[in-house]
């Protein structure tokens, strides 16, 4: 799969901010050092120990979420629909 943003189209067209972030690899890369960071940096304890442990889901509905907003696949509404109505 291409990756790379059609060389006619800005950031924000289309899926070309979608494919600019890495597609769906490079979106889950993200989401997991976020999640990462968010378990280590003490400033992010408060905030952090307000979510479960386990992050599986919470992983999941963030992939999903910023592949949606970066115009790639609109699987975020179909998994999500009850809960955000206007995306």
């Amino acid at each position: 799969m291409n990756t790379e943003p059609p060389q006619n189209k800005p950031y924000g067209f289309e899926d070309a901010s979608f494919k600019a972030s890495g597609c769906f690899e490079g979106i889950q890369k993200l989401v997991k050092s976020f999640y990462q960071f968010m378990d280590e940096l003490t400033e992010a304890k408060a905030i952090r120990s307000m979510r479960a442990k386990g992050l599986t889901l919470l992983d999941d509905k963030l992939m999903h979420f910023l592949c949606y907003w970066l115009g790639g696949p609109r699987l975020y509404r179909v998994l999500r629909s009850d809960s955000h109505r206007s995306l």
